[in-house]
């Protein structure tokens, strides 16, 4: 019989809509104990993931597993990333897109059951200035409203559609010009997103034809939009019909040099300050993930 493998959950206590459930009842209930032997820890505070995770690798685990938001996600990954350590997800959140573009379950003990049956495989990273995105990375609209949404003190998906349309009402966009590999495009777009990943959570597929595995960003530009698109473009995006838009620019690169005045970004459905000048690129496979798909 093969030795059990020693597992991590690194777990944010205070994520997302599922923050009371019993964690400790519900491995022990749905992962397989003959397996596995897993520990909890709980952060404390933020960075905390990211430290824990990189004491993980010293001390013999063999899979370290994130439970929480897309947040509490990258702070792990942050502590992981180019070492052969992988990284499962148990998602918590309130968009969860990286988790739904690996097809794991947004419902706890189902995720808890898939990892009997997962597998390791490398995946793509995002870097926004040198900042570990794995999912989106964004400047403009997007960035606006994950930075209302990180001060609002209501989460899950109504909270973040009645911030969306509170800060479309006050959102202006700013010229930007970008260099995408060689190629130069000045926009001044509602929307500007770097993604990895498909989707920016909840089934909104800002990219829908990205791959963790390609080594290539997927750039989607959005115009400006009028009342009237304003009521297509969420259709599109839960549609996977971006790409049939005309106001929608969709391309792929490997590195992506953004000038803007934009004084917001977001990687990760987290927001930081955007620079005068800003430098996106990928680093391929740089992440091993314990999941059941890419």
């Amino acid at each position: 019989m093969s030795p059990k493998r020693k597992v991590l959950f690194i777990a944010n206590p205070i994520s997302g809509p599922g923050a009371k459930l019993k964690l400790p009842a519900l491995i022990t209930r749905h992962l397989d104990n003959q397996r596995f032997d897993w520990t909890i820890y709980k952060t404390k505070q933020r960075g905390d993931a990211t430290e824990r995770a990189q004491k993980a690798v010293q001390e013999n685990f063999d899979l370290v597993v994130a439970v929480g938001g897309d947040g509490t996600i990258n702070e792990v990954a942050q502590g992981l990333i180019f070492t052969t350590m992988p990284m499962g997800i148990i998602p918590n959140g309130s968009g969860n897109g990286l988790a739904k573009h690996l097809g794991i379950s947004d419902h706890i003990p189902t995720a808890i059951s898939q990892l009997n049956d997962s597998q390791t495989t490398p995946i793509d990273t995002g870097w926004f200035n040198d900042q570990l995105f794995l999912n989106v990375a964004g400047i403009g609209f997007d960035a606006q409203v994950a930075h209302a949404f990180d001060n609002h003190d209501r989460r899950g998906l109504l909270s973040y559609i009645w911030l969306s349309i509170r800060e479309y009402l006050q959102f202006t966009p700013q010229a930007t010009e970008l260099i995408v590999d060689q190629l130069k495009v000045k926009t001044t777009p509602f929307i500007i997103t770097i993604a990895n990943g498909s989707q920016y959570g909840n089934n909104a597929f800002i990219a829908p034809h990205a791959s963790l595995e390609d080594g290539l960003l997927n750039l989607t530009i959005v115009a400006p939009l009028n009342i009237a698109r304003c009521l297509t473009f969420p259709y599109k995006l839960f549609t996977k019909s971006l790409s049939n838009s005309k106001h929608t620019q969709l391309m792929t690169a490997k590195k992506i040099v953004i000038h803007t005045s934009a004084a917001k970004a977001q990687i990760d459905g987290e927001t930081i300050a955007a620079q005068a000048t800003n430098t996106v690129e990928i680093k391929p496979k740089s992440l091993l993930i314990f999941a059941p798909k890419i």
